[in-house]
């Protein structure tokens, strides 16, 4: 069996701009990333925003590049990958929309290159600690369902799960609306840290390369008390 070796080294680096009498944060940051598999190298810079609103409001944009050496027949050199999340919380009741998009030609190249979708949801179960938030979405994507003349069917009703929990140990998340995401953070408060998270697709999962994880053991250059504390390091 042939041995796959993987290296990476991600940095992060960002800048925190507050208004406390708005109780308002803005967070750009960009980060850069490099993995080595075998003999194959991938460079990725990367820039984005994380604008906050009083935990009501959130806002993310992220944009990153994958530049590929030692590219395979049939692969491009170079892929884009673009990320827009919101979320707004009015209450117990959540409403939230998303963009993705990781391709050669993302939005232009076809349905295939990118997944949109618009939701709600609502908190059963809410606490310090803890939330569980129940609803559903309508997502637009190619879910490889193909109608009689040969055309994709674009737009599925999905249910959401969200559940996310915290002690002073571990900070878990998991979210289910067309793909599977799970997250975590181990010693969440220490400058040493674990972080890890998993994305599936259900509907279009083959084998076991179609379930992508990472996990980063990081040192962040801040304490938990300083406001750039979990926005930069190395990992």
């Amino acid at each position: 069996m042939k041995k796959l070796y993987c290296a990476a080294i991600i940095i992060m680096v960002s800048q925190v701009v507050f208004a406390e009498e708005q109780n308002f944060s803005i967070s750009p940051f960009s980060n850069y990333s490099y993995l080595q598999f075998n003999e194959q190298k991938i460079h990725s810079p990367g820039l984005g925003v994380i604008f906050t609103e009083q935990n009501s409001l959130f806002i993310a944009a992220v944009y990153k590049q994958y530049f590929i050496s030692e590219v395979k027949d049939g692969y491009e050199d170079l892929y884009h990958d673009i990320i827009l999340l919101a979320d707004k919380k009015i209450k117990r009741h959540l409403i939230f929309g998303v963009f993705a998009s990781q391709a050669a030609a993302p939005v232009y190249d076809g349905l295939h290159t990118f997944t949109t979708g618009i939701g709600y949801g609502y908190e059963f179960m809410q606490s310090e600690n803890s939330s569980l938030a129940l609803g559903g979405g309508l997502v637009v994507a190619d879910f490889g369902i193909k109608l009689p003349n040969g055309t994709v069917w674009p737009v599925l009703p999905l249910p959401v799960v969200r559940f996310s929990t915290k002690a002073q140990w571990l900070k878990f998340s998991a979210d289910f609306q067309k793909s599977i995401t799970i997250g975590y953070t181990i010693l969440p408060e220490s400058k040493v840290r674990l972080t890890g998270s998993s994305v599936m697709e259900p509907f279009d999962i083959r084998s076991a390369r179609d379930i992508s994880f990472d996990n980063t053991l990081w040192y962040r250059f801040f304490s938990k008390e300083s406001k750039m504390g979990d926005f930069a390091g190395v990992g």
